[in-house]
């Protein structure tokens, strides 16, 4: 796959990134009296968005490999490379913030992992269709 072309599959993540941090910006001044931390939020956003990217990139190169599994084996080991970095990342947060107000963080983190991980899928699935594979 061209540059081109990735730079495309990348733009609806780069789409939703935007949106998040926009949302975050727009409503800080809401969230700063309430138990959601904005700027771990913020982290984790940029770390979903590097991650995805990365798949994104494991996907291109198992598209272009002869092997039929090597589609769902990238989508696979994306999600689980995905998961273990983000849970590690829960558990240093909980480490570090050391109070039982991390649980409605976290639930968003959750919520935004899902969002970017069926997006994911969706573009690299578009990458496939696109590529000739069925």
């Amino acid at each position: 796959m061209q540059t081109k072309n990735l730079s495309k599959a990348i733009l609806p993540l780069f789409i939703l990134f935007i949106v998040i941090d926009a949302f975050i910006l727009y409503s800080h001044s809401y969230f700063t009296t309430t138990l959601i931390d904005l700027m771990a939020i913020f982290v984790c956003n940029c770390l979903l968005f590097v991650l995805s990217v990365l798949s994104l990139v494991m996907h291109e190169k198992a598209i272009n490999q002869k092997n039929a599994n090597a589609m769902v084996t990238s989508v696979m080991g994306a999600t689980l490379l995905k998961l273990l970095v983000l849970a590690s990342a829960a558990f240093i947060y909980l480490f570090l913030k050391k109070s039982a107000n991390v649980t409605y963080t976290l639930f968003i983190v959750m919520f935004m992992y899902i969002i970017y991980t069926a997006l994911e899928v969706r573009t690299a699935l578009k990458m496939n269709d696109k590529n000739g594979n069925k």
